[in-house]
């Protein structure tokens, strides 16, 4: 494509050459040498899930900047396309979900382009997807969005047509995904917490007694990559007799379920690894990071590195209690002092 060819080809000579002011944006390059094309330029993004704790009132929302080397007057149109895509189903195919046309757009003072402040609120897409019963919905469901531009022309234009030079170096959105989640608040269930058992099996079902062997040290919950639902730990030794070590795993907090990814050494007996995973599924208090507890299962088949017989870890079963360390409050400062003169008396 001529226009993608062409972009490409003057980024490259700026980049090569410097013959480009400081001043000069990579959009600027774009209006100015070229008048072929046009893609919609990501200004933020202000929300990009929907709320399922307020599905109600849940919306995903970005904006954008529509670049065409005439300030957006030559984009008629921002066409929005939608997939939705639920557990072990087929994904739907795109459909025509909405159409903007130009005389919606706005000009943005900062840009002074032509753009588009998009808002999609869930009840549209439950909607149009004819999902009646929102209380079966879940966090494993995920709706796929596409977009293109039509111009004055009627050419189109979207990820179909275009490079992935658009999407990096002129930082346009194409394609997005939004999910529907619980965001925490990235202040709670963080920090150090003192893990001890809850109920553990006995001593003797397992050489040397169990995997954890006597609990009682302190964890820290740290933000993960996505900080409003992943939180990462080390539990630390396991299997302290062979001085076995755990890699880190995940919290995964969605809408009051809690759900851990498995505990892995990374040793074994040549067939696997040794580890542990959750028994069923976690509950927490959302507006409550104090506690809360995991049910586990030491050594099952799928992690018993090899060592141990067929449905040896099946009896092997604990839970771990998380108990948040709470910092001492400071001592209160003394706003006001009394002056040395008026406290000393007369004899």
């Amino acid at each position: 494509m001529r226009l993608l060819t062409n972009s490409l080809a003057l980024l490259l000579a700026f980049t090569f050459f410097g013959c480009i002011e400081d001043n000069i944006t990579v959009g600027e390059i774009f209006q100015e040498q070229t008048s072929l094309g046009a893609y919609p330029k990501l200004i933020s993004v202000e929300t990009e899930f929907f709320n399922l704790a307020d599905l109600d009132n849940a919306a995903y929302a970005h904006s954008v900047d529509f670049v065409d080397g005439a300030g957006g007057k030559d984009v008629t149109e921002y066409r929005i396309y939608l997939s939705y895509v639920q557990p072990d189903q087929d994904t739907t195919i795109f459909e025509l979900f909405r159409t903007v046309s130009s005389q919606e757009f706005t000009t943005r003072s900062g840009t002074n382009q032509l753009g588009l402040d998009l808002i999609i609120p869930f009840s549209e897409v439950a909607a149009f997807l004819g999902i009646d019963d929102l209380s079966i919905f879940s966090t494993e469901e995920e709706f796929n969005f596409r977009t293109e531009i039509v111009k004055t022309d009627d050419r189109v234009f979207s990820s179909l047509n275009s490079t992935p030079v658009i999407t990096n170096a002129f930082e346009g959105l194409w394609d997005f995904r939004v999910k529907a989640i619980c965001p925490l608040r990235e202040d709670i269930f963080v920090g150090e917490y003192r893990i001890t058992y809850g109920y553990v099996y006995p001593p003797t079902e397992l050489p040397g007694g169990p995997a954890f062997g006597d609990l009682d040290r302190s964890v820290f919950l740290s933000p993960a990559n996505d900080p409003r639902i992943e939180r990462t730990l080390n539990y630390g030794p396991y299997l302290p007799g062979f001085s076995f070590f755990t890699d880190d795993v995940l919290l995964l907090f969605s809408c009051g379920n809690l759900l851990q990814t498995p505990i892995n050494t990374g040793a074994g007996c040549g067939d696997g690894t040794i580890g542990a995973i959750q028994n069923g599924v976690a509950t927490y208090d959302p507006n409550d990071d104090s506690t809360f507890t995991i049910e586990m299962i030491d050594l099952p088949p799928e992690f018993d590195g090899g060592c141990f017989g067929q449905g040896f870890g099946s009896r092997l079963r604990y839970s771990i209690v998380f108990t948040k360390i709470k910092l001492p409050s400071p001592l209160p400062r003394i706003l006001h002092s009394i002056p040395l003169t008026k406290a000393i008396t007369k004899a």
